[in-house]
């Protein structure tokens, strides 16, 4: 389609569009629709990223290491910077989710090439999945998808995020 109406996108950015529209051919066709508003007329994935409301994978990187080494703090900063920026926190939860799924799958199947992974840069996967145990990404999978689905309705999302991050640097209660 793309092609045929003579847009100029980058395959990383095809790639986005296809990824967000979750399988959706509909959905597809109108983010690339939404695209066409872009000035200079080649679409990239940082000005996909940017008028879906993506955080990035950098902000993702920096989060998850702040959680790694259980840093409140850096995560907090972090959370508030994305949110200074206009990024919705329910977004920030979502891909903080997808990354951690990135890295589970990563770890157990470290050459599997088929399936699609949010930020794709195997190395930066590789050295991530050195810092977490699979059941703590499990938990943190969890607590990210709920933190998200509370986000959605709470009437201050900023607290449900805050909240969620805490619990991710808290290490996991025993029974």
């Amino acid at each position: 389609v793309a092609t045929h109406s003579g847009l100029a996108v980058t395959p990383d950015a095809l790639k986005i569009i296809a990824s967000h529209a979750d399988g959706g051919l509909r959905d597809a066709l109108s983010i690339l629709d939404q695209c066409t508003t872009i000035e200079d007329g080649l679409i990239t994935p940082e000005k996909v990223r940017q008028l879906l409301g993506l955080i990035g994978h950098e902000w993702v990187w920096r989060i998850t290491a702040a959680l790694a080494e259980k840093d409140f703090k850096v995560a907090l900063l972090a959370l508030n910077e994305l949110i200074v920026l206009g990024k919705e926190v329910r977004q920030v939860l979502l891909e903080l989710a997808l990354y951690m799924r990135s890295i589970m799958l990563f770890k157990a199947a470290p050459n599997i090439d088929s399936i699609e992974l949010y930020g794709d840069d195997r190395v930066v996967l590789a050295k991530d999945s050195e810092k977490f145990t699979h059941e703590e990404l499990l938990r943190m999978i969890q607590l990210l998808n709920e933190g998200a689905n509370e986000a959605r309705w709470a009437p201050e999302p900023r607290i449900t995020a805050e909240m969620t991050l805490l619990s991710l640097c808290r290490p996991a209660l025993s029974n």
